[in-house]
């Protein structure tokens, strides 16, 4: 057996061949979902139906590339010609390929394979009558191909007592079969998605039609249309009337989908179960506000709304079929005939070709259906306008290959902002494998930072979670090894190294013909280095758009108020169209006076440097006081993608009024709140508030408020007012405490992996945030004096005890432990208060 499923040979490790009817939505569908969480890669042909005489290439090359094969032998199974010719097929594998063949025989006595009796030989003996003579030798093909799988070793359900037992021992089995992870670093599932069950809303769309008018034609297409577009559409594909009520899954169905389209063909209304589907479908419009349009498939639209025509003479059999009891359900699906023929939709008749209708559909729905988009900007200026610009080379052109797209430019000049926008327009139609990875140079500074962004577009892309990818390389593999079967779309943005780069797009190899990768950098040597296909260099905006993306800030209108035009031109003339300073800038004018605005435009002349971090100064010092510059260079410093609720008591316990305080720098655009509660900052003003500490000139460090460097903490003073200082987890040369001694005004104190050596007594009595990840010491030292801390952050430590003693900690609102491996005892939590 080969020993890389990577290899040429092989492109699945398993192939489910089933009769769709007999087990499709039952039994293979719950062993191929425990297939794919076991990380076997299976291929399930989801619509199994009779296409033809011969077996479809697609397929045949399918079990040519897999390593083994489920052979799922249901009562039914030899009577679907389709079936028994993948049987054949499997059997030919088996001998010149050594594939490896499993039967189940499901619910099937396997006796009755062998000897072609029961119902194996029922449906032998319709073949042979359909056939003729000229089909004995399909027939004796197939004989041979039952009587030969049913002499191999596999399972027989009726020896199980449950079919999750049964499910279990075959993946058992399968995994046996397969190489060693060691050879095959992960598996994930298959190509073929079987549509997912959410809490609330399950599908995009539902589909309702009359399956002896048009399953076969038009809503096959339109439903193969819709999931080429990564629309998840429901259709019910076994449509028969099974009773006089509609069933409770397919109501749940309709319940669950943003839109139902109602393709109302000539026969629609012969069919009593179509007529109730209908009729939930109005409900669901008048209840849940779902979205309903119908199709008028050759019906002209009249004949549905008056029940004349066909629909006239299908009530009419209904009335009498019915009787009077049947009175109130007909007049029930008379009304929802005629509510859905007074709505907006689609007629066939209006349209060239069938093509071109379900062209129309698939646009009109893909407006409708949530489709992921994300928040380009508050106020999208000129947005549109550069998308077609940057677009107009690649983006309605067939692609052989996979494709590499570089933006690259400034920081704040909106390279991200442009991503955002192509995803949400040329992503659309990868809406089922596509991924943004947002900030990757800042989160991959973080512990785990690489792996944790490989696990988010892993899952983007797969739809399916992973939670063990131990390292980066383990995560390369499985990118390596599965992308370059699924066209995706995936904008990795602010990449900074090529270590990233070839973390995430190592080679154009990793991703499948037709795929796009949109990668946004400060440094277009990376687009080189990956050569890029496109590569495009973000401008800064026009004086027009300036002055529009400004007013918007400034006024919340398009254009200036008429009294601050010329004002207003003047600061977009030195904002230099960087949308950034824009909207900085915009943010803090707005609301003030004519003079007010005067003297920002004098002190704007003063500032003799073109650097943006000067401009954005502005901002900075137009705050009201010291607490608010405080709280924005803490942030700067210590606090970007920390909890804002957690930030807050931080800053509270050092007496800042962080509540108010950080109001007003959201307000400003100095700070964000983002995902999850996150703040966020953009890096320019980050380095902006570091420079403010700084000084320019550069300040003595012993001057200095905030230090991160290890060389300036020894130097460090009573003006230090916080520390951030981290070292990679190897390095353990050792601090001496008492480069502390003097620093009697520190109140926030970041120590990550550091190795502080001497008496803890020389750290401030001052503190309020202590983050000393990797904390080195079995317990906390009796003379660290913690009784105002607000917040203590020892993840991986090597704590043994806490406390050594109980401490009393009334301000003590977080104490984070996590990671500490080491750790024989909790703390006593009633010892923290007062």
């Amino acid at each position: 057996m080969a020993s890389s499923s990577s290899s040429s040979s092989w492109t699945y490790d398993l192939f489910l061949s089933f009769r769709g009817e007999d087990t499709r939505d039952g039994f293979t569908s719950e062993l191929y979902s425990a297939l794919g969480r076991s990380g076997i890669h299976a291929f399930m042909a989801y619509e199994n139906v009779e296409r033809g005489e011969e077996i479809s290439a697609s397929l045949l090359q399918a079990i040519e590339r897999s390593r083994i094969a489920l052979v799922i032998l249901s009562p039914d199974y030899a009577s679907s010609r389709w079936c028994l010719d993948e049987l054949v097929n499997i059997m030919e594998c088996r001998r010149s390929a050594a594939q490896v063949v499993i039967p189940i025989f499901y619910n099937t006595d396997p006796s009755h394979v062998r000897k072609q009796i029961g119902t194996y030989g029922e449906a032998m003996k319709r073949h042979e009558l359909r056939l003729g003579g000229g089909g004995d030798r399909w027939v004796l093909r197939w004989r041979q191909a039952l009587t030969e799988i049913r002499n191999l070793s596999g399972f027989d359900s009726r020896q199980f007592h449950a079919e999750s037992e049964l499910v279990e021992k075959i993946v058992e089995q399968v995994s046996r079969e397969l190489p060693s992870t060691a050879d095959h670093p992960m598996r994930i599932q298959s190509l073929v998605h079987k549509p997912k069950v959410d809490k609330w809303l399950n599908y995009d769309v539902f589909l309702s039609f009359r399956g002896e008018d048009t399953r076969r034609g038009f809503t096959s297409h339109l439903y193969k249309a819709l999931r080429q577009s990564g629309i998840h559409a429901f259709m019910d594909d076994t449509r028969l009337e099974r009773g006089e009520e509609i069933s409770v899954s397919l109501l749940q169905a309709i319940e669950r989908s943003r839109i139902a389209l109602v393709i109302l063909s000539p026969d629609y209304a012969s069919s009593r179960w179509c007529l109730d589907e209908l009729v939930n479908i109005v409900e669901c419009r008048r209840s849940a506000a779902q979205v309903v349009i119908p199709i008028f498939y050759n019906t002209d639209p009249s004949h549905v709304r008056k029940q004349t025509g066909t629909y006239g003479e299908a009530m009419k059999r209904h009335e009498l079929r019915l009787g009077g009891g049947g009175d109130r359900r007909v007049l029930r699906w008379r009304q929802a005939l005629t509510e859905i023929s007074n709505l907006s939709g689609f007629a066939s008749s209006l349209h060239r070709n069938e093509s071109d209708m379900i062209q129309t559909i698939i646009a009109s729905v893909s407006k409708r259906v949530d489709t992921g988009q994300l928040v380009v900007a508050e106020h999208p200026v000129g947005i549109e306008s550069q998308v077609d610009e940057l677009t107009i080379e690649w983006s309605n052109k067939e692609i052989q290959k996979p494709l590499i797209i570089g933006l690259w430019g400034m920081g704040g000049i909106g390279k991200t902002t442009v991503a955002k926008a192509i995803y949400n327009t040329i992503g659309r139609q990868f809406r089922r494998a596509r991924s943004f990875l947002l900030n990757m140079r800042e989160t991959s500074k973080h512990v785990n930072g690489q792996v944790n962004l490989q696990k988010q577009l892993i899952f983007d892309i797969l739809k399916e979670k992973v939670s063990k990818i131990p390292n980066i390389d383990r995560g390369k593999k499985i990118i390596e090894e599965r992308f370059p079967n699924i066209k995706s779309f995936i904008v990795l943005d602010d990449l900074d190294s090529v270590n990233q780069l070839s973390t995430f797009c190592g080679s154009l190899e990793w991703f499948c013909p037709g795929s796009i990768v949109v990668i946004t950098t400060r440094n277009s040597h990376l687009l080189d280095a990956i050569n890029a296909d496109h590569k495009y260099e973000i401008e800064k905006m026009n004086r027009r758009e300036s002055l529009m993306l400004f007013s918007w800030h400034a006024f919340k209108q398009a254009d200036p108020n008429e009294d601050f035009k010329e004002l207003s031109k003047m600061v977009v003339a030195y904002c230099d169209g960087l949308p950034l300073a824009l909207e900085i800038l915009g943010s803090y004018l707005r609301g003030r006076t004519i003079k007010q605005w005067e003297d920002v435009l004098s002190k704007l002349q003063r500032i003799l440097t073109k650097s943006i971090h000067e401009k954005l100064k502005i901002s900075y010092d137009g705050l009201d006081d010291d607490t608010e510059k405080d709280i924005f260079l803490d942030i700067c410093c210590f606090f970007i993608n920390k909890d804002r609720n957690y930030v807050t008591q931080i800053l509270d316990g050092c007496e800042l009024h962080a509540e108010n305080g950080l109001q007003i720098l959201i307000e400003r655009s100095l700070v964000k709140v983002g995902r999850n509660n996150k703040l966020e900052m953009h890096d320019l003003l980050q380095k902006m508030g570091k420079e403010i500490i700084c000084g320019s000139p550069p300040k003595d460090p012993q001057k200095r408020s905030r230090l991160w460097s290890q060389e300036d903490v020894l130097d460090g003073t009573k003006a230090v007012e916080g520390i951030s200082l981290k070292v990679p987890k190897k390095h353990r040369d050792p601090i001496d405490s008492k480069a502390f001694k003097k620093m009697k005004k520190l109140r926030l104190l970041q120590l990550d992996y550091v190795n502080l050596k001497g008496d803890y007594k020389h750290l401030s009595k001052k503190l309020r945030w202590v983050r000393w990840h990797g904390f080195p010491s079995k317990y906390t030292p009796n003379n660290f004096y913690q009784e105002k801390l607000v917040a203590i952050d020892f993840k991986y430590s090597k704590l043994k005890v806490v406390w050594k003693e109980s401490k009393k900690l009334p301000m003590l609102k977080t104490l984070n432990l996590s990671h500490s491996t080491s750790l024989r005892q909790t703390p006593d939590y009633i010892s923290t208060k007062p």
